[in-house]
C-alpha cells in the first residue's frame, strides 16, 4: 500500500506537469476553485495538493492573496545550486573509493547515450533522464545517501520544474557531455577534495547559467 498515491498526490503530479509544459509559470495563481473545476473534483483535494508542493518549495501560499507557483531571484538559483554541490559533492567524494568496474561501466554508456541525443529528441526530457541517471550511479555505492537525496532535491525541484524550459540553452551538447565527464574522471582519482571541488563546479556552473532567468534579471 505504501506505493499508493493519494487523490492529492496524484493531483500533485498533474499540477507538476503543468509546469513542465509551460501550462504554469513561475508567479503564475493557482486557483483552488477552476483547477477543481477543470478536473471534476471537489477542492479538498486540490488544496491537499497545493499543500504537498508548498512544503516541495514549488508552491508558495501568500496570506489573503492564495498561492503562486514560486518564482525565484537569480540569488535564490545560485544560492539552491551552490548548496546542492555542496551536499553531492560531500557524498560523491566519500563513495567514490567503493564504485566497482560495473559502476564505470555503466557510466561511460550514459556518457554515450548523453552523446547519442538527436536534435529531434525532446532536449530537456533527455537532459533530465540522463542527468539523474549519471548522478544516481556516482552515488550507487555511497552509505550516505541522505546527503545526496537532500542535494538533488534543492537542484531537482528548481531545474525540472521551474527552469525545464531553459535547460536547452544552459549548453551544447558536447558542453554538457563534457561537463559529466570532467565529473567522473576527477571521480576515477579517488582524491575526495578534488572530488568534491570538481562536484560543486559542476553545480555552480550550471547555477550561473540558471541565474538570468530569476525574476529580478
Amino acid at each position: 500500500m505504501a506505493g499508493v498515491k493519494t487523490y492529492g498526490e496524484q493531483i500533485a503530479e498533474h499540477i507538476k506537469k503543468g509546469l513542465l509544459s509551460g501550462e504554469l509559470v513561475p508567479g503564475q495563481k493557482i486557483n483552488e476553485v477552476t483547477l477543481a473545476n477543470r478536473l471534476g473534483i471537489s477542492r479538498a483535494p486540490v488544496r491537499e495538493a497545493l499543500q504537498f508542493m508548498v512544503k516541495d518549495g514549488l508552491v508558495v501560499s501568500i496570506p489573503q492573496r492564495g498561492k503562486f507557483v514560486r518564482s525565484l531571484s537569480a540569488q535564490e538559483i545560485r544560492d539552491n545550486y551552490d548548496l546542492g554541490g555542496v551536499i553531492e559533492g560531500v557524498a560523491v567524494a566519500k563513495g567514490a573509493a567503493l564504485l566497482t568496474e560495473e559502476d564505470y561501466h555503466k557510466l561511460e554508456n550514459v556518457l554515450d547515450m548523453m552523446q547519442a541525443i538527436k536534435p529531434s529528441d525532446d532536449y530537456a526530457a533527455e537532459y533530465s533522464r540522463l542527468d539523474k541517471l549519471f548522478h544516481s550511479l556516482l552515488i550507487a555505492r555511497s552509505r550516505n545517501q541522505a546527503s545526496y537525496e537532500l542535494g538533488r532535491s534543492l537542484c531537482q525541484r528548481i531545474s525540472k520544474f521551474l527552469l525545464y524550459r531553459y535547460w536547452p540553452t544552459a549548453f551544447t551538447q558536447d558542453e554538457f557531455v563534457q561537463r559529466h565527464r570532467e565529473v567522473l574522471k576527477a571521480v576515477k582519482t579517488l582524491d575526495q577534495w578534488h572530488i568534491e571541488m570538481v562536484v560543486r563546479k559542476h553545480y555552480n556552473d550550471l547555477g550561473d547559467k540558471m541565474a538570468p532567468y530569476g525574476n529580478d534579471e
